[in-house]
């Protein structure tokens, strides 16, 4: 470009549909997206580490034995809600951005499934835990198991708001 076509593109208004403000709003979009990609996989590991962590208590706690099968389950749910999100944020358009129609489409059901089984699991075990022990028994593990449903209900928020960007 030389400097005359500069000076006239710089005295150019930005509109809403010029193709400076359209730019914009992609990068930005795209930006918020790989954002939420994050914020799900930051959860998921949280599940993951926490999930774990309640594996091996269970293993050196007879009493919380029989609870291992519920844990075991949570934990391949969150294994497979892992290899979910990282693959679809990795599908990319010719241009290397992420569509976010490819995302949408499989959020409904791929993603909310293992989500949702795993506060299925949660909840069971958390009235599980509350019928057969005293309240004041075994706090780490009751505050690892809420803190694991609190993130399985904010990857619920986030898959819903990704949705909604639809």
């Amino acid at each position: 470009m030389n400097q005359t076509q500069d000076k006239h593109l710089a005295n150019e208004p930005i509109t809403k549909n010029s193709p400076v403000c359209e730019s914009l709003a992609e990068l930005s979009r795209q930006s918020e997206l790989v954002k939420m990609g994050d914020e799900m996989l930051d959860e998921t590991h949280t599940i993951r580490a926490d999930t774990q962590w309640l594996l091996e208590y269970a293993d050196k706690d007879a009493s919380f034995e029989e609870f291992i099968p519920d844990f075991s389950n949570m934990l391949k749910a969150v294994e497979q809600l892992s290899s979910l999100i990282a693959q679809l944020f990795s599908k990319k358009n010719a241009h290397g951005e992420l569509e976010l129609e490819t995302l949408t489409s499989a959020i409904r059901h791929d993603l909310r499934t293992p989500v949702n089984a795993i506060i299925g699991y949660g909840d069971m075990l958390v009235e599980d835990i509350e019928e057969e022990f005293e309240e004041e028994t075994h706090p780490e593990a009751r505050a690892k198991l809420q803190k694991t449903l609190a993130s399985g209900r904010r990857l619920l928020t986030l898959i819903g708001e990704l949705y909604a960007k639809r």
